[in-house]
């Protein structure tokens, strides 16, 4: 029995779906990195920053650190500014 979106040919079934049509997207180890970064931020934002300069994603100095800080929208506001009011070593 066939299934809404679904066809069948002379010899096997094939099923239509939008995704297969879409070409895949690798993620590469430096994204995935990048992501658990930006997580361990939003719930710790010392140990988030220590990550991603231990990661080589970020410089380590001021500068790169505001600027990601500034940039990277999936920060969580709040931890941004408990990042920044609790005086860590780049404030």
């Amino acid at each position: 029995m066939l299934s809404l979106g679904t066809s069948r040919s002379s010899d096997s079934q094939t099923i239509a779906s939008p995704l297969a049509r879409t070409p895949s997207i690798a993620v590469g180890s430096t994204d995935r990195e990048m992501l658990a970064c930006i997580y361990e931020f939003n719930h710790k934002p010392e140990k988030g920053i220590a990550m991603l300069i231990e990661h080589s994603l970020i410089e380590d100095n001021e500068e790169a650190v505001a600027d990601f800080l500034a940039k990277e929208k999936r920060l969580n506001k709040a931890k941004v500014g408990e990042y920044l009011g609790a005086g860590y070593a780049y404030c």
